[in-house]
């Protein structure tokens, strides 16, 4: 159970436990590449695209259950044993389906199996970042953030041509086969000899100021991280449609990918703004960015549509890092884990009111205003809350 602590480690085992880390979210991270697999899967199922749209909620909210758990598992079963239990409920999701094709494999497979591997796996990688020194940890985590990221780019990339040319069950096969190697290699770096780590001293301890005894800290962080990926999950759900509403179709295909890529690089230095600017400026810094985003989205042009969508993702993967980190310094590096474990439930809230909601406010008003105006509310109670955390700065 020591296993998992934070400590002082040789260099060497701080970059082999970073080395784990990036190889356990680029597979984790498989699950921001479900539009790859979701025409040849409505396809080869003959389902309606209603019934397959269930399958990635029902993944988010088991990456969501997954993120809460991970802390308290982690604690039981040590890294190499939560390792294995990770990659093999994520693996063994795709191979269920490739196994036994059909909508219900699929929904069990990758929706619960899945999501709930992907979330406990996310949540390891993050602890192996966490365990870094004060001064390395926005980079570590930020790394170990967009490898996850990365992989919503790279596997569109690599099975594009892939899905046309091989049945989409078999296709599953190869991810599962995929990504029971890269388990191999992740949990092998894990290796016994890191147990020694436990035996030192934690690095470090929780702040004496009343931060860590606060209810009310913890609920404001969980409604601005709420707020922040309300807008980031409604915006990535609906940019298509909010692009294509002004006559710029010939910009969704480049939109969607300043998007992601701007989700790459705020994941990067998302950390990095928490630790330069203190905790309330990077708050209230996000929350302004991503209104300024809404409203460059809503400009009609081609440029604003572009720089809508940058600065929208960009906060909204610099979240990822940014909360971690946040976290750290408010509670104590030892409770990154538990804390953004309990923060997560804020994420899957936005998952399931952001993307669901905008839609209804569409189909009810005929357009994304009244969409864009919830995101710009909600960014104003973010900055709100925000600056109410200058007193702890």
């Amino acid at each position: 159970m020591a296993d998992q602590l934070s400590v002082v480690t040789p260099r060497d085992c701080a970059a082999q436990r970073l080395l784990a880390a990036i190889l356990v979210n680029i597979a984790m991270g498989t699950i921001y590449a479900w539009g790859v697999f979701m025409l040849p899967l409505e396809t080869y199922l003959a389902v309606s695209r209603a019934e397959l749209s269930i399958v990635p909620t029902v993944a988010l909210i088991g990456f969501t259950m997954g993120m809460v758990l991970h802390d308290r598992l982690l604690r039981f079963l040590g890294r190499v044993k939560h390792s294995v239990f990770a990659f093999a409920l994520t693996g063994g999701g795709f191979l269920l389906f490739a196994a036994l094709p059909g909508y219900w494999s699929l929904l069990v497979g990758y929706g619960a199996l899945f999501g709930l591997g992907s979330g406990l796996g996310y949540g390891l990688a993050l602890a192996l970042a966490s365990a870094a020194s004060a001064q390395n940890r926005p980079a570590t985590i930020g790394i170990t953030v967009a490898a996850f990221a990365s992989s919503g780019i790279a596997m569109p990339l690599a099975l594009a041509k892939f899905t046309t040319s091989h049945s989409v069950a078999h296709v599953f096969a190869y991810v599962a086969l995929a990504i029971f190697a890269i388990g191999a290699c992740a949990t092998a770096l894990l290796g016994e000899r890191q147990k020694e780590e436990g035996h030192a001293e934690k690095r470090d301890a929780p702040p004496a100021s009343g931060v860590a005894m606060s209810g009310w800290n913890f609920i404001r962080l969980a409604i601005i991280f709420f707020c922040i990926c309300f807008v980031g999950l409604m915006t990535i759900s609906q940019l298509a449609g909010i692009v294509s509403s002004h006559a710029l179709d010939a910009l969704v295909g480049y939109s969607l990918s300043i998007l992601t890529l701007g989700y790459l690089v705020g994941s990067l230095f998302g950390g990095y703004a928490a630790r330069s600017l203190g905790s309330w400026r990077a708050l209230l810094l996000a929350s302004a960015v991503t209104a300024l985003g809404l409203i460059f989205l809503s400009l009609a042009t081609p440029a604003s549509a572009l720089v809508g969508a940058a600065c929208i993702g960009a906060t909204f993967g610099s979240s990822a890092s940014l909360m971690p980190t946040l976290i750290g310094e408010l509670y104590g590096s030892e409770r990154i884990g538990e804390i953004y474990g309990r923060l997560m439930i804020s994420y899957g809230l936005a998952g399931l009111a952001g993307p669901w909601g905008s839609g209804v406010l569409y189909d009810t008003f005929g357009g994304y205003g009244p969409a864009v105006m919830t995101g710009l509310v909600a960014c104003t109670i973010s900055a709100v809350l925000a600056v109410s955390f200058r007193k702890l700065s």
